[in-house]
């Protein structure tokens, strides 16, 4: 069902879904609708699963998005689903930067690392195809060697295909280029 407002109307998910634009992402390769699914605040599965039956193949999440119970009801819902038919991205804030976003004495690699181990086993997933680092407010964290060396063993290791950094600035997306 859609709604179109005041009125429902029904519609086929075969219909739905072949009028569904598909762009690339980026210079990723991957092909995904040009809508994907936010699930921040989603705490319902069928919800997503509707999504996914019409369609929608990139789901956002994050670690700390309803204190984990978000990628843990996205691993349940995808646990039964071939893993080439959906796109997981999920972001990690790091933990030890200070207000102006710059690593801090309390920053800690096995922290975050710790963090994305968790996200995986909530997720029930062997990688991620995006990891994000959440809560990025200027490019220093970009060039802290130890975020970027984990960043870039990650994805040598194939547990993340894609790095991202939200929110992303024109400025700092130059710089992402370079991870990717």
């Amino acid at each position: 069902m859609i709604a179109l407002s005041p009125v429902l109307k029904s519609v086929e998910s075969s219909e739905l879904s072949k009028n569904i634009l598909y762009r690339n992402l980026g210079k990723t390769g991957i092909k995904v609708p040009v809508v994907s699914f936010g699930v921040m605040r989603a705490d319902n599965p069928n919800l997503c699963k509707a999504a996914y039956e019409n369609g929608i193949r990139l789901f956002d999440t994050a670690n700390g998005y309803q204190n984990g119970n978000n990628e843990a009801m996205l691993g349940n819902l995808f646990k039964n689903y071939p893993r080439d038919t959906f796109y997981i991205s999920t972001k990690i804030k790091p933990d030890g930067v200070d207000q102006q976003g710059n690593p801090d004495s309390q920053f800690s690699i096995d922290d975050f690392l710790s963090k994305f181990k968790t996200s995986l086993s909530r997720l029930q997933m062997d990688y991620v195809d995006i990891l994000c680092v959440h809560d990025v407010r200027n490019a220093a964290l970009l060039e802290y060697k130890p975020l970027v060396n984990a960043l870039k063993d990650l994805k040598a290791k194939g547990k993340i295909k894609f790095i991202g950094f939200q929110p992303i600035t024109i400025w700092i997306r130059l710089s992402v280029r370079q991870l990717n």
